[in-house]
């Protein structure tokens, strides 16, 4: 499947997958060399999912565990919740990827229980209250195979989620079991490392400055053009494409 048809393909699926984060996901499930198992954690309507599941299919073909209670809401409102397993199922189908597929229809915590083995691709996107997103890490990040890695979406605050910006300003980019850190629209991701070298400190601490820039840039009302330029400066001073 080109990456044209997968673009039409998921259009039509419920999300809130930017085109080129979707393009990022596939690119990461597909360098994936079968040390480890690639997890989502939060599936929703499978919009992201799909994406993960293709781009196995491209490369080694790992399964995809989609980690997902399916009693979510993109509704803020308390205890606005609403099924979304069947809707995901059919989606799957519709994209032709069900088959690479594992659903595990409960929370992260129940699912690290359940599921064995080690991790090399973990996509972060459940729960964006900031002590859930630490519950994810602090289950799942342990268990990331060397290289492999770890996605957070919605980690910039224009993304309206800041308490998952903060985590990851916090205890993400400045770790030390990091590298490479990139950031493509509200995703950052970066590799897992035994130890950091100061090159990989100094530029994870790069695109930590960029992300903050950026993020205050945000707020700012100044004219489009200036904000571009700004982004595109900070991005070289970050060493990010």
């Amino acid at each position: 499947m080109t990456m044209e048809q997968l673009h039409r393909q998921t259009a039509a699926v419920e999300g809130f997958l930017t085109p080129n984060e979707g393009e990022v996901l596939y690119t990461l499930a597909q360098q994936c060399s079968g040390r480890g198992a690639i997890v989502e954690i939060g599936s929703w309507m499978g919009k992201s999912t799909i994406w993960l599941a293709h781009g196995s299919r491209a490369g080694a073909g790992q399964p995809v565990y989609a980690i997902d209670p399916h009693t979510g809401t993109a509704n803020p409102e308390p205890g606005a919740t609403f099924w979304t397993f069947d809707t995901f199922q059919a989606n799957l189908q519709q994209a032709g990827v069900a088959d690479l597929v594992r659903p595990m229809v409960m929370t992260s915590a129940a699912a690290a229980r359940e599921l064995d083995g080690p991790v090399e691709l973990l996509f972060i996107d459940g729960s964006h209250a900031y002590e859930d997103v630490l519950t994810d890490f602090v289950l799942w990040f342990p268990r990331l195979v060397e290289g492999g890695v770890i996605a957070f979406h919605d980690a910039l605050r224009w993304a309206k989620w800041p308490d998952v910006a903060r985590f990851v300003d916090r205890h993400v980019l400045p770790s030390r079991y990091i590298r490479d850190a990139q950031i493509v629209d509200s995703i950052v991701y970066a590799r897992r490392t035994v130890a950091a070298t100061p090159a990989d400190l100094a530029r994870n601490r790069a695109v930590l400055l960029w992300k903050q820039g950026y993020d205050a840039g945000s707020q700012l009302p100044l004219p489009r053009p200036l904000k571009k330029w700004g982004e595109r400066w900070l991005k070289r001073v970050a060493g990010m494409p």
